[in-house]
């Protein structure tokens, strides 16, 4: 996937990138096939196609990497093309022997990058090589401008560089999920109605991807987290109510749209036996609630007969024979464990009636963790068994604010997201108000700055988000948690 190829010495100071010293020779950044400028996005020159890739894409993309990224030109040089290799082996005894000093990108396609580097060796003029390297195994064949800002994003996170990839995020083509709303003033509750359809239109879009593709969905269990403070169970400004609207945007979109699909929306009844049956505090009584909850289904209304069995949304617990045959997709609603009772049984045995159907089903702010109790209930027996299960479900979106590990509601640090219908990575932002705020922000008083990108199936953990964010308090480091 690499080759190197020596084009011998060049003029101009020692060090001097290839770009100044040969300004006369060449201003043009080569594209497969296509001669064009490098600022052609600003230029007169057309947008030229590169197979589906438009030339004004890849010059935007060389661009940013060749004027604000140069370090990770040089670490990507050194990691994925031959010349890293001839560095090491010739600075083996003597440092200073072979050094890759600067790289620019000169070229751009659908099947990786043409690297352009400064070599400095000692005792001889700098030179320049060349130097292929492919886009990653795991990125998506790049077929158009989507695609490309995806597999340079995958090449950024691969090679250790996940500001990079935020920096990358934010090129103007290509996926547009990446920004989000400023002035949200989350910690302001209840939300403004307009920032819960926000939630609620994005969560949608995600599960629209998901179940009405006609690729299918990416799995038969899929998970979605929306956890603004309104919708965090662990606080004290949780509301239910926001739960059951999101919940109910979702049915009626979902039954009455372009797959009008039959909706199951399930919820635990009450676990235990005796004395000890109950309900955790923050499901008690959303079932009841969500059944007589205004859904426009009464005679003459909008949604007229859409409830019930016959219908296309129902209702059901969390167990065995809940699923029906002519289901399209059930969604669980906040699973969780209590104290002394373990849900994973019963939904294990629903998505088992459900995967045997042919149902997907969609977990929504599920929380199965542990809550250790007595009579060897939730303890290290079978422990491994429900994190598999538990971890088993894909994510199809996810939002969480981020906060000082250790306290909550205030102040919020940042965010994390997740969507596959806009941006399929894991984005992490930093939230910034005052003297913080960048030039562009204008007269807003607060933004969410990316500031990482993650790839891959899960989460990036506390130490990752803390690393990036490089958050502190009193001059003092302090992890940070969602």
């Amino acid at each position: 996937a690499f080759s190197a190829v020596r084009r011998g010495p060049i003029s101009g100071p020692r060090g001097q990138h290839p770009a100044a010293a040969t300004a006369a020779r060449s201003s043009a950044v080569r594209f497969t096939n296509v001669a064009i400028c490098a600022s052609a996005a600003s230029s007169d020159v057309p947008a030229a196609a590169i197979g589906g890739v438009s030339a004004n894409a890849c010059a935007q993309a060389s661009d940013l990497l060749n004027a604000q990224h140069g370090e990770f030109l040089v670490e990507m040089a050194r990691a994925y093309s031959p010349m890293g290799e001839k560095e090491r082996k010739a600075n083996f005894w003597s440092k200073g022997m072979y050094t890759i000093t600067q790289v620019v990108v000169s070229a751009m396609d659908a099947a990786g990058l043409e690297l352009e580097a400064t070599i400095d060796k000692r005792g001889k003029a700098a030179e320049v090589e060349t130097a292929r390297v492919a886009w990653p195994s795991d990125a998506p064949a790049v077929v158009d401008d989507t695609t490309l800002k995806r597999a340079l994003i995958a090449l950024a996170v691969a090679s250790g560089s996940p500001g990079t990839a935020a920096s990358l995020v934010q090129l103007p083509f290509g996926d547009g999920g990446w920004d989000l709303p400023a002035d949200w003033r989350l910690n302001a509750t209840p939300h403004p109605r307009s920032v819960r359809h926000k939630f609620y239109d994005d969560v949608f879009a995600a599960l629209e991807q998901a179940l009405v593709s006609p690729a299918g969905p990416p799995a038969m269990r899929l998970r979605v987290d929306v956890i603004p403070p309104e919708l965090n169970q662990a606080m004290d400004v949780y509301r239910a109510g926001t739960l059951l609207e999101l919940l109910r945007e979702l049915a009626l979109k979902l039954a009455t749209g372009e797959g009008e699909l039959k909706v199951r929306l399930c919820v635990q009844a009450a676990m235990g036996k005796g004395v000890f049956q109950g309900l955790p505090l923050a499901i008690a009584g959303v079932r009841k609630t969500m059944e007589a909850m205004d859904w426009q289904a009464g005679q003459g209304e909008r949604f007229d007969g859409i409830l019930g069995e016959e219908g296309r949304v129902r209702f059901g617990e969390v167990g065995p024979g809940v699923v029906a045959r002519d289901d399209d997709v059930v969604f669980v609603v906040a699973p969780q464990s209590m104290q002394g009772v373990c849900i994973i049984d019963p939904l294990e045995q629903l998505v088992a009636e459900a995967e045997a159907n042919g149902t997907p089903v969609v977990l929504v702010n599920a929380a199965l963790g542990d809550i250790p109790s007595a009579a060897g209930v939730m303890q290290v027996r079978g422990r491994g068994d429900r994190i598999a299960f538990a971890q088993s479900f894909v994510p199809v979106f996810c939002f969480r604010c981020l906060y000082y590990a250790g306290r909550f509601v205030f102040p919020i640090v940042g965010a994390l997201r997740y969507s596959i219908a806009d941006a399929p990575f894991w984005t992490c932002y930093r939230r910034n108000e005052g003297d913080r705020l960048r030039p562009e922000a204008g007269a807003e008083d607060e933004e969410y700055e990316p500031v990482a990108v993650f790839t891959g199936p899960r989460a990036p953990s506390s130490e990752e988000i803390t690393q990036v964010l490089d958050s502190k308090r009193n001059g003092k480091r302090v992890a940070v948690a969602g």
